[in-house]
């Protein structure tokens, strides 16, 4: 896996191997480095309530717990327009 230094920016070629401890996905049978994407993490879990959501958690209205949003809503778009400017495909976990 790839990682960049700051996770809230585009890091383009300034980015780390971080060791995946499984498969490489991105090497080809000819040994090709093919890499097409990125993944962006933007806020938490929703089983953990982490989620970022529009409206309070149902039983947590009284303290407005929306979730976590771990990269500025501002900065979000931009940085996923950088990276497709960039040729990347910007993917989103399931």
């Amino acid at each position: 896996m790839l990682a960049c230094p700051d996770r809230s920016i585009f890091c383009g070629t300034n980015s780390s191997l971080v060791p995946s401890g499984g498969p490489v996905p991105w090497e080809t049978y000819d040994g090709a480095f093919v890499l097409r994407s990125v993944k962006l993490v933007a806020d938490g879990a929703l089983g953990s309530e982490g989620a970022a959501m529009h409206e309070p958690y149902a039983g947590r209205e009284e303290e407005g717990w929306r979730g976590l949003l771990l990269i500025d809503e501002a900065r979000l778009g931009p940085l996923v327009s950088n990276w497709v400017e960039h040729g990347w495909q910007v993917v989103r976990p399931s």
